[in-house]
């Protein structure tokens, strides 16, 4: 719970952090997904990891299967809408107010 919290404070404190270090919009909203894909995809893959090691047989019970897929596609649809932030431009490029 707290790792989530310092999560959240850091990437809402990044905005202003690679702003004051005069990085440009466009660029901020590329760091800042690229920086959420990366961390979804490292805590998903060290989170299964870490439950399938703890767990054992509970974790391939069906009701425990399902929950993990839903949950991993969930996250894989998330990290990719990050990853296309990331190569793509920002609102303010889209929209022409650089």
């Amino acid at each position: 719970m707290i790792g989530a919290s310092f999560s959240a404070l850091l990437y809402a404190l990044l905005p202003f952090l690679l702003s004051s270090l005069g990085f440009s919009e466009g660029t901020i909203w590329r760091l800042g997904s690229t920086a959420i894909a990366l961390e979804l995809a490292v805590i998903v893959a060290v989170r299964s990891a870490y439950d399938l090691l703890r767990h054992g047989s509970e974790v391939l019970q069906e009701a425990s299967r399902v929950l993990l897929i839903l949950v991993s596609t969930l996250v894989a649809v998330v990290t990719a809408t990050q990853v296309l932030n990331a190569l793509g431009s920002s609102p303010g490029e889209a929209s022409g107010r650089t």
